[in-house]
């Protein structure tokens, strides 16, 4: 058993060590096939490597639209903030001046009772008077 496991190990190592000279058929035949494989494992990464360069041009493309895009939005933006700033500075200035005419109305409506009130007294003074002098005036009758 031990001489048939030497022989083998002997086989073995002589099927290990072959070496096809390069221009052997079957040589050739490998070195062709593998040519083949590799040009058409080229041409597939090839193809590949231009249709991905394509789309990061779209989408750089793409990105630059979207940031022009976004700047004329953050433009309008703006616009619209400080608009509504204004119309905020408006609606204060309007809501103060109503607030001021409010006190203003009251202090008129104020004086106005007032000088109302004064009126009717001074107008019932003026009658009593009225009426005391045409007492006074008219001769008695006895």
């Amino acid at each position: 058993a031990d001489k048939y496991s030497q022989d083998r190990e002997e086989e073995d190592e002589e099927e290990e060590m072959v070496v096809l000279d390069p221009e052997h058929p079957l040589m050739i035949r490998m070195q062709d096939a593998l040519t083949k494989y590799l040009s058409k494992q080229l041409d597939k990464l090839d193809l590949e490597f231009k249709e991905k360069n394509q789309e990061l041009k779209k989408l750089t493309g793409d990105r630059e639209v979207l940031g022009v895009n976004l700047y004329g939005i953050q433009q309008q933006l703006a616009k619209q903030q400080m608009l509504l700033e204004s119309e905020h500075d408006t609606h204060a200035s309007a809501r103060q001046q109503r607030l001021q005419h409010e006190d203003l109305a009251k202090q008129i409506e104020q004086l106005h009772g007032a000088t109302a009130s004064d009126l009717k007294l001074h107008m019932e003074k003026d009658s009593n008077c009225v009426r005391t002098l045409k007492r006074s005036t008219t001769p008695s009758s006895t």
